[in-house]
């Protein structure tokens, strides 16, 4: 589980996008959370209907600790990063939208997670972490596995989100604790909000037009206080802040709602809004249990 700056102290809700993709269904939500009680504390991959019904564990058998997923830009399948068996570091899978049809894409010694999709499905984009986190590229196939940042000259990154339009690829790199915008070749475009600015950022989120990033924002070390949902545009302009407090923001395929996690009465679940911050829609109730990374599918 990622636990980053904009999952302290979360609360409320992201940024509007500027526009959405002409067409786009919302489908169902994803998140991770354990089962609970006396099972053990590895995550699974659940998914609820907008509403907050029809819960399922798409979890498939004989696959342990999902450690993160991305639903594919047509809705249909799962990119999803977990251990198989009795492996010891997780590698990268790709399943059907319902759980079936698990196939394996990587199979190395360090731990590979965060997957991202291509916006036209052919590429993902993930993380690789052994003493440092550096950002890969496969194939969906499984083919074709190639760098895309190098802890040298980027320094160590994750979160990778591919931007709707393909051209950009925006990830959370240290030292410099900020959102970085490379192409899906490795070159560096920018950073945003620059040192400056002494604050941390991570985990980004693209609008589905591609016009917005938005992110959470936590004052540095050592006060860590959160500092809430911003948004910016891509070109480093228009730094807006929209919520207070947030966390894990994601935004539905129509650009008319969001998912994010809220840390309320000691308990962090999955919500729904519009995506103003507006109709704040509670849709998990497991009263404990630690849910995260929601994200939202686009309907097949």
């Amino acid at each position: 589980m990622r636990l980053t700056v904009c999952l302290v102290g979360t609360a409320l809700v992201v940024a509007a996008s500027a526009g959405a993709r002409g067409g786009a269904g919302n489908g169902r939500i994803g998140y991770l959370r354990p089962l609970g009680g006396n099972e053990p504390p590895d995550l699974h991959l659940f998914s609820v209907n907008p509403d907050g019904g029809g819960t399922v564990d798409l979890t498939p058998s004989g696959y342990a600790d999902i450690r993160s997923f991305a639903w594919s830009p047509d809705g249909r399948r799962i990119a999803f990063s977990a251990r198989a068996g009795d492996e010891r570091d997780p590698d990268l899978f790709v399943m059907n939208a319902d759980g079936g049809a698990v196939r394996r894409l990587t199979d190395d010694g360090g731990a590979d997670w965060q997957p991202t999709w291509s916006p036209d499905g052919g590429w993902i984009a993930f993380v690789r972490s052994a003493a440092v986190s550096e950002i890969f590229r496969i194939r969906a196939d499984g083919r074709g596995e190639r760098h895309i940042t190098r802890w040298r000259t980027h320094g160590s990154c994750d979160a990778p989100a591919w931007s709707p339009r393909g051209n950009l690829i925006a990830c959370d790199c240290r030292p410099v604790d900020k959102i970085v915008l490379v192409r899906p070749d490795g070159r560096r475009v920018r950073i945003l909000l620059r040192r400056r600015f002494k604050t941390v950022e991570g985990n980004p989120a693209w609008s589905p037009d591609g016009r917005l990033i938005a992110f959470g924002r936590g004052a540095h070390w050592p006060s860590s206080q959160p500092l809430g949902i911003w948004t910016i545009r891509p070109s480093g302009r228009g730094l807006h802040r929209v919520l207070a407090r947030g966390g894990d923001p994601a935004f539905a395929p129509d650009g008319r709602w969001l998912t994010f996690i809220w840390f309320r009465d000691e308990h962090q679940e999955v919500y729904k809004a519009h995506a103003d911050g507006s109709g704040i829609v509670q849709l998990t109730h497991t009263n404990g249990i630690i849910e995260d990374e929601p994200s939202w599918q686009r309907a097949p």
